[in-house]
């Protein structure tokens, strides 16, 4: 059986995050798409390392790279190391 997907209005109520918590609802809406992007990343790496040398290997991490290029977003963003 699949889980299902939490929304922020889910994970906004688990956190007990009210409407009028602008920014802390803000912040968390971004820090869910960052995790996600990067959990799919992850999960393209491991497909690759599963898949092993060769044009799957090469389209996989190429696939990671582009979703990784795109975190932390638009500005104001994490900043780097």
């Amino acid at each position: 059986m699949a889980k299902k997907k939490l929304t922020d209005a889910d994970v906004f109520k688990a956190f007990g995050v009210g409407e009028g918590n602008v920014s802390a609802r803000k912040f968390i809406h971004g820090q869910r798409r960052v995790n996600g992007r990067l959990y799919k990343a992850i999960d393209l790496i491991g497909e690759a390392l599963k898949a092993g040398p060769g044009k799957k290997y090469d389209s996989l991490i190429a696939k990671a790279n582009k979703i990784n290029d795109g975190v932390p977003g638009e500005p104001p963003g994490c900043s780097g190391p």
